[in-house]
């Protein structure tokens, strides 16, 4: 009996220490189960913390007005990108290593899933038109995450949501709009 008292007390202490310990929410827009592409599993991060060194390819012209991994339309002519496990919308500082352009971008998609081990990141054609990597097809980049403006783009966003589908506004357009100092 004693056993069993000392059992049911220890799995309580431990219930509460589990429920009371920080918990990183997930962006109600961001699909956090894993899921398979090509035979391969890939599991969505719950936080916004990265940074990788690696290729950046872009994508376009075939996905141009095609519903993206959150919903919304893609836009070529938007800066964005995709990513295979970062947060939906998560924006970061994509930085060519080459010629040392930087620009912020929001990722709105999933992706690259072509060379997986290679391309680190897939950008918009204005992305990568900004980046100096349009001509080439892929560039060497330095991507890091921009954590504060990611959460706080994504509060806004899960606030107003329902206001901007009714507009049928796209993520790119409410960043450009409420987060972009410049065009």
């Amino acid at each position: 009996m004693h056993y069993l008292r000392h059992l049911a007390v220890s799995c309580l202490t431990l219930g509460l220490l589990v429920s009371c310990s920080v918990k990183t929410i997930a962006h109600p827009l961001t699909k956090t189960k894993p899921y398979k592409i090509r035979g391969r599993w890939y599991c969505p991060q719950k936080h916004y913390e990265y940074q990788a060194v690696g290729y950046a390819s872009w994508y376009g012209p075939g996905f141009h007005g095609k519903k993206n991994a959150c919903g919304y339309r893609f836009n070529q002519h938007f800066v964005c990108a995709a990513h295979r496990t970062l947060p939906i919308p998560c924006i970061v500082r994509v930085t060519n290593i080459k010629n040392g352009r930087s620009i912020k971008v929001l990722v709105v998609d999933r992706g690259p899933f072509v060379d997986p081990h290679i391309r680190i990141i897939d950008l918009s054609k204005a992305a990568a038109h900004r980046l100096g990597i349009h001509d080439h097809g892929i560039g060497y980049v330095y991507v890091t995450s921009l954590p504060r403006e990611s959460k706080v783009f994504a509060e806004y966003v899960e606030r107003y949501q329902s206001h901007y589908k009714s507009r049928r506004l796209s993520l790119d357009s409410i960043y450009k709009r409420h987060f972009c100092r410049s065009a």
